[in-house]
Formats: C-alpha cells, sequence, structure tokens
C-alpha cells in the first residue's frame, strides 16, 4: 500500500491548489502560442512546464477526483479540443505532444472508447504531417526539374573533332502505335511534372478535407464539453437546491424541538407554581386550624377559671 502511494505521487506531480479545469482550459484557448512553445520543450507529463504543467495538474486532478462521471469525460473532451485547436493554429507538433501525454495518462485512467478517439486523432493529426511533408518534397522536386527544351548542361569540353570509332547516336525513344501504326513519343519531364503538381494539389486537398473534418470535430467536442458542463452545471444547483432543502428541514425540526422544549419547559413552570401555591393554601389552612384551636383552648381555660 506505501508503495503504491509512493508511485501515485510521484508519478502525478501533486500542485497545492489546482485551478479548475475549466478555467485553465479556456486560459489555454486564449493562449495558444504560450501553450505551444510549453508542449515542444516539455512535452505534457510529469516534466512538464509553464502553462502546459498547469493544464496537466488541473486535468489530473479532475480525472483522478471524478472517475465514472460526466465530469470526467468532460476533462477528457476539453484535452482533445484543444489538441485540434493547435493543429488548426499550425502547431502540429505540439498538438502530436499534447495527445501523446493524454495517451500515456488515459492508458491507466481512461475508458477504451476514450482512448481510442484520441488515437483516432492523433493518427489524423500525424497523417496530416505526413501529406505536407511529401507535398514540399513535391515541390521541391519540381524546382529540380530543367525546363522543357532547355539543352542539358555538359561539364566535359566540346570535342574538338568527331569521333568516327564511337557508335552513331540512337534514334529519339518512341513507342509504336500498334492500333495505327504510328508513333508516340513517351511521357515527356513537363508531363511528369504536370502530373506531380497535380498529385501535390490533390493531397493538398485531401489535407485541406481532413483540416475541415478535425475542425468539424473540434466544434462537436466543443459542443459535447458545453453539454456535459451544463448538465454538471444543473446536477451542481440540484444538489444545492437538495442540501439546501435538507438545511431547511433541519433548521424547521430544530426550532421544533426548541419550542417543544420551551413547552415542557412552561408546563412544569406551571406545575411547581400550583404545587407550591397549593402548599401555601395547605399552610395557611393549618395554621389558621392552630391559631383556631389556640383560640377555643384560651376561651375553654377562661370559662373554667370563670366557673372557679
Amino acid at each position: 500500500m506505501a508503495f503504491r502511494t509512493a508511485r501515485q505521487r510521484a508519478e502525478f506531480p501533486s500542485e497545492a491548489s489546482p485551478h479548475p479545469l475549466m478555467e485553465v482550459a479556456a486560459k489555454a484557448a486564449r493562449s495558444l502560442g504560450e501553450l505551444d512553445g510549453d508542449l515542444r520543450a516539455g512535452g505534457f507529463g510529469r516534466n512538464c512546464r509553464g502553462l502546459a504543467r498547469e493544464l496537466y495538474a488541473s486535468f489530473t486532478a479532475t480525472v483522478l477526483a471524478t472517475r465514472g462521471t460526466d465530469a470526467e469525460a468532460m476533462a477528457w473532451a476539453l484535452g482533445r479540443a484543444l489538441a485540434i485547436d493547435l493543429d488548426r493554429a499550425g502547431a502540429r507538433r505540439a498538438a502530436l505532444a499534447l495527445l501523446f501525454g493524454l495517451i500515456e495518462f488515459g492508458t491507466s485512467h481512461a475508458d477504451p472508447q476514450i482512448l481510442a478517439r484520441l488515437r483516432e486523432t492523433q493518427e489524423a493529426i500525424d497523417q496530416k504531417t505526413g501529406w505536407r511533408r511529401r507535398a514540399a518534397a513535391r515541390a521541391n522536386k519540381e524546382t529540380d526539374v530543367p525546363p522543357v527544351g532547355a539543352a542539358p548542361v555538359s561539364s566535359s569540353p566540346p570535342p574538338s573533332q568527331p569521333d568516327l570509332a564511337s557508335p552513331p547516336p540512337e534514334p529519339p525513344a518512341v513507342e509504336p502505335n500498334r492500333g495505327e501504326g504510328q508513333v508516340e513519343p513517351r511521357p515527356s519531364q513537363a508531363a511528369e511534372a504536370a502530373a506531380t503538381t497535380e498529385a501535390a494539389r490533390a493531397a493538398e486537398a485531401a489535407e485541406l478535407a481532413r483540416a475541415a473534418e478535425l475542425a468539424r470535430e473540434a466544434e462537436a467536442a466543443r459542443a459535447e464539453a458545453a453539454e456535459l458542463a451544463r448538465a454538471a452545471e444543473v446536477a451542481r444547483a440540484a444538489e444545492l437546491a437538495r442540501a439546501a432543502e435538507l438545511a431547511r428541514a433541519a433548521e424547521l425540526a430544530r426550532k421544533a424541538e426548541l419550542a417543544r422544549e420551551a413547552e415542557l419547559a412552561r408546563e412544569a413552570e406551571l406545575a411547581r407554581e400550583a404545587e407550591l401555591a397549593r402548599a401555601a393554601e395547605l399552610a395557611r389552612e393549618v395554621e389558621l386550624a392552630r391559631e383556631a384551636e389556640l383560640a377555643r383552648a384560651a376561651e375553654l381555660a377562661r370559662e373554667a377559671e370563670l366557673a372557679r
């Protein structure tokens, strides 16, 4: 047990008081440039820095504290939406670093469906990066192709006289057209360059389509996060209302108990006063009876004295 606790403390850096995830995510969305630099410098994990570290601390604390609830799903959706925003802003390395950290943390803390969506987004951004690299390579290749009709530059000096021992030059490369008995030239370098350009345009169009798809996914993720936040807010409001109702019921019960105790105390006081009054009445009656007895005894004594 102690080893597990120590491992968790080493794996998740403790923050004095992490800020709420919604607040940190909004700050990161407003500071994508700063987040890009921090992610490129330290990734998204235990050794991250700056705004990325603040986001990591708040994200991990939220996931660990809300395991199995809608708030946890909202935390993963916010992380994925930030990665898509970074990719749309051109910070693909930072987006991949953020997704790598999310997947690494989610391997032991996320549901399989959440991990699948994170890996799908990572593959889409990585594939887009590969398309851009291939398009750049094709563009560089096109710049190296000499223009049509230009004579190739030879580094050897021109011959002073023809070499009679060398074989005659080969005829231009042609392919027979078996259907019509004519010949057609092979594709030239211009045709190859045009095909390369067309392939680059197709790759660029595919990249734009994928970017639009990622934008739609980001919008859907934001909508999902907003819906989860609204559900969490409604649940919290219901919880606060329930707590207020319980507190009000407890207060009413306490007031009723105090009123009952006051009533019992008053009844006891009235009973005590009645008992005291009765005792005083009895004492007065006894005193009157004693006085009457003494008066009668004195009367009898006086009559007896007179009789003598």
